[in-house]
């Protein structure tokens, strides 16, 4: 056994090697001669320095490894008629070498100044400077039993006709276990494919599901409180005029109504809010009017009663309408390019996050001021705070009652129409 798992045979071994395989005995004349064809290639083990005479100067290290020389026999052949006769071994026990040998396979060496098909000289000790006293310790002749042959080049000399019968059986044997694995992966693969079909046909059945209720939940028109809208408008103004002048609240009598009319735009929805502002307004001023005129209160309180009663009316509706602004979401993702305003909309969503969501009253209640809010949401968001972008959001989300102490801030957006700032603050002097 140990035969078999060795790469190079000795001659025995050799012998032996090929009786197992094809039940034939051969001799050394026999792999003499497939030598000499170049069938075989011999090679032998050696172990000690290898190294080529270079420019005066020997070049050498220490290396052990496996050396072939393709005339081995043939130098014996050449100058020798007879061969020596040991036991049952017709050859003689050594090899004369005359020429340098080719390194087959490195096996250990210290140095790497040689190579695989290097052609080198064998030294038996240390090669000195000097090559004139090199030839004195050059290897000049092989030992017979240190000679080997590859084994796989005589596998391929030697076809194992013993196993014939069982490589055939084998290979017939893989050949079914081939094919039942491929049966095998078929039925794999296709009990693959209706899972994923199934998952397919699932998934699509709960985004049909979700598609439904996301449907159901949308409105389809918008339908808030509203005050009596003037019909009668100017047929001379143009369009966009008219569209104005008929959104404007009409409230002489203090009497309201529902209008279902839908809301269309943010601009008309602002302004709805912004007549029932006005409302309100000359509504607190009458009461506060009747209150200061009123001599006997107890004869103005049904008006002052009813006036109350309208008021409260209207700042029902005014609360109901700006739910409905802040609820209705405008589609800001399929917007053309052309109108879709991203600082607007990036204010929007800080300001949403901070003031209406209110998302840091329990997780940061520390936090205080504006610009702590703002950066901190900023952060959350990939947005830089430092940066110009970022310094310009800041401003644009500030809430008015900051901006409305400071004047150079405040004075310039009292002075923009249909613009909803409270008081300017009351500076107070000690």
């Amino acid at each position: 056994m140990s035969v078999l798992i060795k790469e190079y045979l000795s001659m025995q071994e050799t012998i032996d090697f090929v009786f197992e395989r094809t039940g034939e005995k051969i001799d050394h004349s026999i792999l003499e001669e497939l030598s000499n064809v170049n069938e075989l290639t011999p090679v032998f083990l050696f172990s000690g320095y290898v190294g080529c005479p270079v420019d005066g100067v020997t070049v050498y290290e220490k290396m052990k490894a496996y050396f072939t020389h393709d005339d081995f026999f043939m130098h014996k052949t050449r100058n020798y008629e007879t061969y020596s006769m040991y036991g049952d071994c017709d050859a003689p026990e050594w090899i004369e070498i005359h020429t340098p040998l080719t390194i087959q396979r490195i096996l250990k060496q210290q140095m790497t100044i040689h190579k695989v098909f290097d052609e080198v000289f064998l030294f038996t000790q240390t090669p000195t400077p000097e090559i004139g006293k090199l030839d004195a310790i050059k290897l000049s002749t092989i030992n017979f039993d240190e000679v080997r042959f590859s084994r796989n080049e005589l596998s391929f000399l030697f076809p194992n006709k013993r196993n014939e019968i069982n490589d055939t059986l084998s290979q017939l044997n893989y050949e079914y276990e081939l094919e039942q694995a491929d049966a095998c992966a078929q039925v794999i693969k296709a009990d693959r494919e209706v899972n994923q079909l199934k998952e397919a046909q699932n998934k699509i059945a709960e985004l049909e599901q979700q598609l439904s209720k996301f449907q159901a939940a949308v409105p389809d028109v918008v339908t808030i409180p509203f005050g009596k809208r003037i019909d009668l408008t100017n047929k001379k103004l143009p369009p966009d005029e008219r569209l104005k002048e008929s959104y404007q609240i009409y409230s002489n009598d203090f009497s309201f109504h529902e209008d279902t009319h839908p809301v269309n735009t943010p601009d008309e929805m602002i302004k709805r809010i912004q007549g029932l502002l006005n409302v309100i307004k000359k509504k607190d001023n009458k009461i506060f009017k009747l209150e200061q005129q009123t001599n006997t209160p107890a004869n103005a309180q049904a008006e002052i009663d009813k006036l109350k009663e309208q008021l409260d009316k209207a700042n029902t509706e005014l609360a109901a309408a700006k739910t409905t602004t802040t609820d209705q979401s405008l589609d800001w993702q399929n917007m053309s390019e052309h109108i879709y305003p991203p600082e607007l909309h990036l204010a929007l969503m800080i300001w949403q996050r901070i003031y209406a969501d209110g998302e840091l009253k329990e997780s940061h209640p520390h936090i205080t001021s504006h610009a702590g809010k703002f950066e901190l949401i900023a952060k959350r968001m990939n947005l830089d705070p430092t940066r110009e972008l970022g310094k310009r959001i800041e401003k644009i989300t500030n809430v008015a009652y900051t901006k409305n102490g400071q004047t150079l801030l405040a004075v310039p957006l009292h002075a923009v129409k249909e613009l909803h700032m409270p008081p300017l603050k009351e500076k107070t002097t000690l």
